[in-house]
Protein backbone atom coordinates (compact mmCIF):
# COMPACT_ATOMS: atom_id res chain seq x y z
CA UNK A 1 0.00 0.00 0.00
CA UNK A 2 1.33 3.24 -1.22
CA UNK A 3 2.50 6.07 0.96
CA UNK A 4 1.50 9.36 1.36
CA UNK A 5 3.85 12.18 2.03
CA UNK A 6 2.30 13.98 5.28
CA UNK A 7 0.22 17.23 5.31
CA UNK A 8 2.35 20.34 5.77
CA UNK A 9 -0.45 22.49 8.08
CA UNK A 10 -1.88 25.70 7.20
CA UNK A 11 -0.32 28.74 8.22
CA UNK A 12 -2.24 31.01 10.83
CA UNK A 13 -4.45 33.28 10.03
CA UNK A 14 -3.07 37.02 10.26
CA UNK A 15 -4.38 38.49 13.43
CA UNK A 16 -7.38 41.27 12.70
CA UNK A 17 -5.61 44.58 13.78
CA UNK A 18 -7.72 45.79 16.62
CA UNK A 19 -10.05 48.58 15.93
CA UNK A 20 -9.55 52.15 16.00
CA UNK A 21 -11.39 55.45 16.42
CA UNK A 22 -9.88 56.99 13.11
CA UNK A 23 -10.81 53.90 11.37
CA UNK A 24 -14.31 53.79 12.72
CA UNK A 25 -14.80 57.05 11.32
CA UNK A 26 -13.32 56.20 7.99
CA UNK A 27 -15.95 53.56 7.37
CA UNK A 28 -18.62 55.98 8.56
CA UNK A 29 -18.00 57.92 5.03
CA UNK A 30 -16.55 55.16 3.25
CA UNK A 31 -17.40 51.44 3.94
CA UNK A 32 -14.34 49.32 4.24
CA UNK A 33 -11.70 52.09 4.18
CA UNK A 34 -10.87 51.88 7.79
CA UNK A 35 -9.39 48.22 7.17
CA UNK A 36 -6.38 50.01 4.64
CA UNK A 37 -3.93 51.23 5.31
CA UNK A 38 -3.31 54.75 6.81
CA UNK A 39 -2.81 56.91 3.38
CA UNK A 40 -5.15 55.39 0.82
CA UNK A 41 -8.17 55.13 3.99
CA UNK A 42 -7.36 58.99 3.84
CA UNK A 43 -7.29 59.24 0.13
CA UNK A 44 -10.20 57.34 -0.66
CA UNK A 45 -11.81 59.60 2.32
CA UNK A 46 -10.97 62.94 1.40
CA UNK A 47 -12.16 61.65 -2.50
CA UNK A 48 -15.50 60.93 -0.91
CA UNK A 49 -16.03 64.04 0.99
CA UNK A 50 -14.92 65.73 -1.93
CA UNK A 51 -17.33 64.06 -4.18
CA UNK A 52 -20.54 64.96 -1.49
CA UNK A 53 -19.30 68.31 -0.92
CA UNK A 54 -19.30 68.79 -4.76
CA UNK A 55 -23.17 67.41 -4.73
CA UNK A 56 -24.09 69.29 -1.42
CA UNK A 57 -22.98 72.49 -3.69
CA UNK A 58 -24.58 71.42 -7.11
CA UNK A 59 -27.39 71.05 -4.84
CA UNK A 60 -27.54 73.96 -3.44
CA UNK A 61 -26.82 75.76 -6.30
CA UNK A 62 -29.35 74.24 -8.64
CA UNK A 63 -31.96 74.49 -5.89
CA UNK A 64 -31.42 79.03 -6.18
CA UNK A 65 -31.41 78.75 -9.92
CA UNK A 66 -34.79 77.18 -9.92
CA UNK A 67 -35.96 79.47 -7.38
CA UNK A 68 -35.30 82.20 -9.10
CA UNK A 69 -36.34 81.18 -12.12
CA UNK A 70 -39.70 79.72 -10.78
CA UNK A 71 -39.77 83.57 -8.90
CA UNK A 72 -38.89 85.16 -12.12
CA UNK A 73 -41.53 83.27 -14.37
CA UNK A 74 -44.36 83.84 -11.84
CA UNK A 75 -43.39 87.83 -12.02
CA UNK A 76 -43.60 87.85 -15.15
CA UNK A 77 -47.39 85.92 -15.32
CA UNK A 78 -48.51 88.42 -12.86
CA UNK A 79 -47.27 91.37 -14.67
CA UNK A 80 -48.91 90.04 -18.06
CA UNK A 81 -52.18 89.45 -15.51
CA UNK A 82 -51.30 93.25 -14.50
CA UNK A 83 -51.15 94.44 -17.76
CA UNK A 84 -54.45 93.05 -19.24
CA UNK A 85 -56.36 94.22 -16.24
CA UNK A 86 -54.73 97.47 -16.55
CA UNK A 87 -55.75 97.95 -20.28
CA UNK A 88 -59.01 96.53 -19.74
CA UNK A 89 -59.79 100.10 -17.88
CA UNK A 90 -61.19 103.02 -19.43
CA UNK A 91 -58.02 104.95 -20.89
CA UNK A 92 -59.12 108.49 -18.95
CA UNK A 93 -62.16 109.85 -18.01
CA UNK A 94 -62.75 113.42 -18.53
CA UNK A 95 -65.36 115.76 -16.53
CA UNK A 96 -66.14 119.04 -18.60
CA UNK A 97 -66.94 121.90 -17.19
CA UNK A 98 -68.42 125.25 -19.42
CA UNK A 99 -66.37 128.42 -18.04
CA UNK A 100 -67.64 132.25 -17.30
CA UNK A 101 -64.82 134.25 -17.00
CA UNK A 102 -66.29 137.72 -16.51
CA UNK A 103 -62.78 139.61 -16.63
CA UNK A 104 -62.53 139.13 -19.81
CA UNK A 105 -65.33 140.64 -21.64
CA UNK A 106 -68.42 137.85 -21.81
CA UNK A 107 -71.09 138.43 -23.58
CA UNK A 108 -73.93 136.74 -22.41
CA UNK A 109 -76.36 135.00 -24.80
CA UNK A 110 -79.52 134.09 -24.08
CA UNK A 111 -82.21 132.19 -26.90
CA UNK A 112 -85.32 134.51 -26.79
CA UNK A 113 -85.87 138.14 -25.89
CA UNK A 114 -87.17 139.58 -23.03
CA UNK A 115 -90.53 140.53 -22.62
CA UNK A 116 -91.37 144.42 -22.31
CA UNK A 117 -91.78 143.86 -18.42
CA UNK A 118 -88.55 142.33 -18.34
CA UNK A 119 -86.75 144.68 -20.14
CA UNK A 120 -87.73 147.51 -18.00
CA UNK A 121 -87.08 145.64 -14.73
CA UNK A 122 -83.48 145.37 -15.86
CA UNK A 123 -83.15 148.59 -17.07
CA UNK A 124 -84.08 149.85 -13.97
CA UNK A 125 -81.58 147.73 -12.17
CA UNK A 126 -78.59 149.81 -10.23
CA UNK A 127 -75.82 146.87 -10.21
CA UNK A 128 -73.62 148.58 -7.47
CA UNK A 129 -76.28 148.05 -5.78
CA UNK A 130 -75.94 144.81 -3.75
CA UNK A 131 -80.24 144.19 -3.75
CA UNK A 132 -80.01 144.49 -7.48
CA UNK A 133 -77.44 142.65 -8.26
CA UNK A 134 -78.70 139.51 -7.01
CA UNK A 135 -81.89 140.55 -9.06
CA UNK A 136 -80.13 140.14 -12.28
CA UNK A 137 -78.28 136.63 -10.89
CA UNK A 138 -81.50 135.41 -10.39
CA UNK A 139 -82.71 136.64 -13.92
CA UNK A 140 -80.38 135.25 -15.51
CA UNK A 141 -80.23 131.70 -13.73
CA UNK A 142 -84.56 131.37 -15.32
CA UNK A 143 -82.67 131.20 -18.13
CA UNK A 144 -80.11 129.44 -20.35
CA UNK A 145 -77.51 131.68 -20.61
CA UNK A 146 -74.60 130.89 -22.45
CA UNK A 147 -70.88 132.84 -22.26
CA UNK A 148 -68.89 133.72 -25.06
CA UNK A 149 -65.95 135.99 -25.54
CA UNK A 150 -63.04 137.03 -28.09
CA UNK A 151 -60.35 134.67 -28.52
CA UNK A 152 -57.16 135.00 -26.69
CA UNK A 153 -54.98 134.88 -29.96
CA UNK A 154 -56.39 136.24 -33.05
CA UNK A 155 -57.70 133.97 -35.86
CA UNK A 156 -58.07 134.07 -39.31
CA UNK A 157 -61.35 135.23 -39.84
CA UNK A 158 -63.63 137.07 -36.96
CA UNK A 159 -64.89 134.71 -34.39
CA UNK A 160 -65.76 134.13 -30.88
CA UNK A 161 -64.72 131.70 -27.95
CA UNK A 162 -66.85 129.30 -26.15
CA UNK A 163 -64.31 128.40 -23.09
CA UNK A 164 -64.03 124.40 -21.68
CA UNK A 165 -62.35 123.44 -18.98
CA UNK A 166 -61.01 119.30 -19.73
CA UNK A 167 -60.44 117.56 -16.15
CA UNK A 168 -58.61 114.34 -17.08
CA UNK A 169 -58.06 111.34 -14.79
CA UNK A 170 -56.99 107.80 -15.69
CA UNK A 171 -57.24 104.96 -13.19
CA UNK A 172 -54.49 103.02 -15.31
CA UNK A 173 -51.39 102.20 -12.94
CA UNK A 174 -49.05 102.86 -16.86
CA UNK A 175 -49.20 106.57 -17.53
CA UNK A 176 -50.64 107.37 -20.63
CA UNK A 177 -49.95 110.35 -23.03
CA UNK A 178 -52.16 112.43 -25.09
CA UNK A 179 -50.53 113.79 -27.96
CA UNK A 180 -53.50 115.42 -30.14
CA UNK A 181 -56.68 116.79 -29.93
CA UNK A 182 -59.43 117.59 -33.22
CA UNK A 183 -62.54 118.18 -33.75
CA UNK A 184 -64.87 115.45 -34.77
CA UNK A 185 -68.70 115.33 -35.96
CA UNK A 186 -68.57 119.16 -36.77
CA UNK A 187 -72.05 120.24 -37.39
CA UNK A 188 -72.60 123.75 -38.28
CA UNK A 189 -76.25 125.65 -38.35
CA UNK A 190 -76.37 128.42 -40.33
CA UNK A 191 -79.22 130.44 -38.26
CA UNK A 192 -78.45 131.77 -34.91
CA UNK A 193 -80.12 130.73 -32.11
CA UNK A 194 -79.31 134.10 -30.40
CA UNK A 195 -82.01 136.32 -30.20
CA UNK A 196 -80.20 138.78 -27.18
CA UNK A 197 -76.81 139.55 -26.18
CA UNK A 198 -76.16 141.16 -22.96
CA UNK A 199 -72.65 143.06 -22.60
CA UNK A 200 -70.21 144.53 -19.79
CA UNK A 201 -66.98 146.30 -20.51
CA UNK A 202 -63.94 144.53 -19.88
CA UNK A 203 -62.39 144.19 -17.12
CA UNK A 204 -58.65 143.31 -18.50
CA UNK A 205 -57.94 140.41 -20.06
CA UNK A 206 -56.79 137.09 -18.00
CA UNK A 207 -53.36 135.58 -18.49
CA UNK A 208 -55.04 131.77 -18.92
CA UNK A 209 -52.72 128.51 -20.07
CA UNK A 210 -54.56 126.20 -22.45
CA UNK A 211 -55.37 125.76 -26.25
CA UNK A 212 -57.30 127.56 -28.87
CA UNK A 213 -59.40 125.50 -31.64
CA UNK A 214 -60.07 127.04 -34.91
CA UNK A 215 -63.13 125.00 -35.93
CA UNK A 216 -63.22 127.23 -38.99
CA UNK A 217 -59.63 126.62 -39.97
CA UNK A 218 -58.24 124.20 -41.65
CA UNK A 219 -56.45 121.94 -40.41
CA UNK A 220 -58.34 122.29 -37.13
CA UNK A 221 -54.81 121.65 -34.87
CA UNK A 222 -54.93 123.40 -31.84
CA UNK A 223 -52.47 126.38 -30.84
CA UNK A 224 -51.27 127.39 -27.43
CA UNK A 225 -52.57 130.75 -25.60
CA UNK A 226 -50.40 131.05 -22.76
CA UNK A 227 -49.15 134.52 -23.18
CA UNK A 228 -46.27 133.55 -21.10
CA UNK A 229 -44.94 130.97 -23.65
CA UNK A 230 -42.29 131.52 -26.14
CA UNK A 231 -44.62 128.90 -28.48
CA UNK A 232 -47.80 131.15 -28.24
CA UNK A 233 -49.58 130.99 -31.69
CA UNK A 234 -48.00 127.55 -32.43
CA UNK A 235 -49.68 124.22 -32.46
CA UNK A 236 -49.63 123.32 -28.58
CA UNK A 237 -48.98 119.52 -29.52
CA UNK A 238 -45.95 120.14 -31.35
CA UNK A 239 -44.10 121.18 -28.18
CA UNK A 240 -46.57 119.90 -25.10
CA UNK A 241 -48.67 117.12 -23.86
CA UNK A 242 -51.06 115.81 -21.88
CA UNK A 243 -50.12 112.97 -19.68
CA UNK A 244 -52.29 111.30 -17.04
CA UNK A 245 -52.12 107.91 -15.52
CA UNK A 246 -49.49 105.97 -13.12
CA UNK A 247 -48.30 108.20 -10.57
CA UNK A 248 -49.37 111.47 -12.76
CA UNK A 249 -51.75 113.67 -11.39
CA UNK A 250 -55.05 114.42 -13.51
CA UNK A 251 -54.75 116.39 -16.28
CA UNK A 252 -56.61 120.45 -16.61
CA UNK A 253 -56.75 121.79 -19.33
CA UNK A 254 -58.72 125.10 -21.13
CA UNK A 255 -59.95 125.16 -24.34
CA UNK A 256 -61.21 127.81 -26.27
CA UNK A 257 -63.36 126.51 -29.06
CA UNK A 258 -63.63 129.45 -31.89
CA UNK A 259 -65.93 130.05 -34.61
CA UNK A 260 -67.46 132.34 -36.58
CA UNK A 261 -70.53 130.51 -37.76
CA UNK A 262 -73.63 130.78 -35.38
CA UNK A 263 -73.72 127.55 -34.14
CA UNK A 264 -71.46 124.72 -34.00
CA UNK A 265 -71.37 121.31 -32.29
CA UNK A 266 -68.87 119.13 -31.91
CA UNK A 267 -66.69 116.08 -30.01
CA UNK A 268 -63.21 115.66 -29.59
CA UNK A 269 -61.07 112.70 -30.72
CA UNK A 270 -58.39 112.43 -28.54
CA UNK A 271 -54.88 110.71 -29.96
CA UNK A 272 -52.56 109.19 -26.98
CA UNK A 273 -49.72 106.69 -26.52
CA UNK A 274 -50.08 103.78 -24.28
CA UNK A 275 -46.77 101.41 -23.76
CA UNK A 276 -45.32 102.92 -26.98
CA UNK A 277 -48.88 102.34 -29.17
CA UNK A 278 -50.63 104.80 -30.71
CA UNK A 279 -54.59 104.53 -29.29
CA UNK A 280 -57.42 107.37 -29.77
CA UNK A 281 -61.04 107.78 -28.15
CA UNK A 282 -63.44 110.22 -28.21
CA UNK A 283 -63.73 112.86 -25.44
CA UNK A 284 -67.79 114.40 -24.97
CA UNK A 285 -69.58 117.16 -23.00
CA UNK A 286 -70.37 114.86 -20.30
CA UNK A 287 -72.33 112.73 -22.99
CA UNK A 288 -73.49 115.27 -25.10
CA UNK A 289 -71.67 117.49 -27.57
CA UNK A 290 -69.70 120.71 -26.88
CA UNK A 291 -70.96 124.14 -28.56
CA UNK A 292 -69.26 126.78 -29.86
CA UNK A 293 -70.96 129.77 -31.40
CA UNK A 294 -71.08 133.21 -32.57
CA UNK A 295 -73.37 135.99 -32.04
CA UNK A 296 -75.57 138.27 -34.21
CA UNK A 297 -74.24 141.82 -36.19
CA UNK A 298 -77.60 142.62 -35.10
CA UNK A 299 -79.79 140.65 -32.52
CA UNK A 300 -83.28 141.06 -31.74
CA UNK A 301 -82.10 142.69 -28.49
CA UNK A 302 -78.42 144.18 -27.57
CA UNK A 303 -77.91 145.47 -23.50
CA UNK A 304 -74.58 147.38 -22.97
CA UNK A 305 -73.90 148.04 -19.17
CA UNK A 306 -72.63 151.84 -19.21
CA UNK A 307 -70.07 152.60 -16.91
CA UNK A 308 -71.37 156.50 -16.74
CA UNK A 309 -74.74 155.57 -16.57
CA UNK A 310 -74.16 152.92 -14.03
CA UNK A 311 -77.22 150.61 -15.75
CA UNK A 312 -78.11 148.91 -18.65
CA UNK A 313 -78.27 150.75 -22.05
CA UNK A 314 -80.89 149.62 -25.00
CA UNK A 315 -78.77 149.56 -28.08
CA UNK A 316 -81.72 150.18 -30.30
CA UNK A 317 -82.44 153.08 -28.04
CA UNK A 318 -79.39 154.73 -27.58
CA UNK A 319 -75.82 153.67 -29.01
CA UNK A 320 -72.96 153.51 -26.66
CA UNK A 321 -69.24 152.19 -26.54
CA UNK A 322 -70.09 148.39 -26.86
CA UNK A 323 -73.31 148.31 -28.84
CA UNK A 324 -72.86 146.63 -31.64
CA UNK A 325 -72.17 149.21 -35.10
CA UNK A 326 -75.50 148.01 -36.54
CA UNK A 327 -77.25 149.85 -33.95
CA UNK A 328 -75.99 153.26 -34.98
Amino acid sequence: MASHAPIAPLPPAPTPAPPTVIGDLADVYVPGAGARSGRSRWVLVGASLAVSALFAVAGFVGADVYDRWRAKAHAVQDDAVQFEVDEARVPFTTVVKRLEEPEDNPVHVIDRPFTPNELDELLALDLQDREDIDKFDSIMAARQVRYVKPPSFPTDMPTQVSVYQLDIHSERDNALTITGLEATDLRCADTFAAKTLIKFPSQGEITAAGMLLDLDSHPRDPINVDRDSSDQGKSYFSRHAITVGGSESPGLVRLEAATGKPRCSFNLKATFTYTDETHSTVITNNGKPFVSESVPERPEQELVFSIPDKSFVDCSQRWVPGCSDSWK
